[in-house]
């Protein structure tokens, strides 16, 4: 009997065995999805997230266009600056800047447009609706604090903030006076939307933020990468003779009688003269099998300068070539636990060894064509 009873308990211990680790073979991979599944989701979320905010702002980028007189119209501002407008977001370094993980986005926050009827005393200026703008009307009409970008349609721009405004009249600091070769501009309601990467000031990792009239919140944490490129006309801008616009980018500036000039054209920022003919400062770029030239960062910090080189708003005017960017956008799980140790798939290696455990950092690649660029 006691033979039989050890031979009963050593296959009872047996069969015990088995169970239990079969159990175990189930419960331990299924503990590793519990703790990986909701950092993919969490992921996958956050990168959706991104990349709605930034496709969405590119495709609601404006790049005006500025009524003339003749009811044409020529590209006020740029869509795009390869970074800040007048200011780095990620420094605050006023002036000019390009960078790779940083992008300006111009926005017509409301469709507001008046003519400015310059020069003013002060820093004061006359403004009158445009036809389709009656006077009186709520989104007719500025309020101190509003966001607005002011330009003249022949390079000259600056993005503002409305200071003191009352019917008919509006202040805000100027940054140019009025020649007699340009006797208005046009002021309209935009503001610069700025994304930019910056480690949290508490955790030290990085942010996908975003900058927009005076706040400045994240769009994604544990970002891995974010990176822009720029592509477009390969060709200078041409001047259709008819109409006095270019083919893309501000307008040349012709002078008419009575304008106490001589009447043609004049040299400007974005234009010189060649036999009395406007001819663009910019020089061909070699074109790509798209028809695109690739616009590297140094191309928008070597000029030529519009409204000028001492401009505090000054913009290259490679800038207006910009037909298609290229967003890179990668983010990473938030817990060690589920980063490996190899930098091949993580930006930022964690702990986990396990492969179960593994969530690899999540990347994507996607082209935006700017709207109203016509190329």
């Amino acid at each position: 009997m006691v033979g039989q009873s050890l031979t009963e308990l050593v296959v009872a211990l047996a069969v015990t065995l088995l169970v239990v680790g079969g159990a175990l073979g189930v419960v331990v991979p299924a503990s590793h999805g519990f703790t990986a599944i909701p950092e993919h989701g969490d992921l996958q979320q956050r990168l959706r997230t991104a990349v709605d905010a930034l496709r969405s702002d590119l495709l609601r980028s404006s790049g005006g266009p500025i009524p003339h007189r003749d009811q044409a119209a020529a590209d006020a501002w740029p869509r795009v600056t390869p970074c800040g407008w007048g200011r780095d977001p990620a420094t605050a370094a006023t002036g000019p800047c390009a960078r790779a993980d940083a992008l300006g986005v111009v926005l017509a926050e409301r469709e507001l447009w008046l003519a400015v009827e310059g020069p003013a005393a002060g820093d004061a200026l006359a403004v009158v609706p445009l036809p389709g703008c009656p006077a009186g009307e709520p989104g007719c009409v500025f309020a101190p604090g509003d966001a607005v970008v002011l330009a003249d349609g022949h390079g000259r721009t600056a993005a503002l903030r409305v200071s003191h405004a009352e019917p008919g009249l509006v202040t805000m600091p100027l940054v140019w006076s009025y020649g007699t070769t340009v006797t208005g501009a046009t002021l309209a309601s935009g503001s610069v939307r700025a994304y930019y990467v910056r480690p949290d000031a508490t955790t030290g990792l990085l942010q996908l933020r975003r900058q927009d009239n005076g706040s400045d919140q994240p769009v994604t944490d544990h970002l891995s990468e974010f990176s822009v490129e720029y592509f477009g006309a390969a060709d200078p801008p041409v001047v259709d003779d008819h109409t006095g616009l270019a083919s893309y980018g501000p307008a040349p500036v012709r002078n008419s009688p009575g304008s106490g000039e001589a009447a043609g054209w004049v040299p400007s920022c974005a234009f010189s003269l060649d036999g009395g003919h406007p001819v663009s400062t910019l020089q061909p770029r070699p074109a790509g099998s798209d028809g695109l030239a690739r616009l590297p960062l140094e191309s928008f910090l070597d000029g030529p300068w519009c409204p000028d080189p001492a401009s505090p708003w000054r913009v290259d005017l490679d800038v207006y070539r910009v037909t298609r960017l290229r967003v890179r956008l990668g983010v990473a799980a938030a817990s060690s636990a589920a980063r490996g140790t190899s930098r091949a798939w993580f930006a930022r290696p964690g702990s986990a060894t396990h492969a179960g455990r593994l969530v690899p950092d999540l990347a994507v690649a996607f082209d935006v064509w700017l709207r109203g660029t016509g190329r």
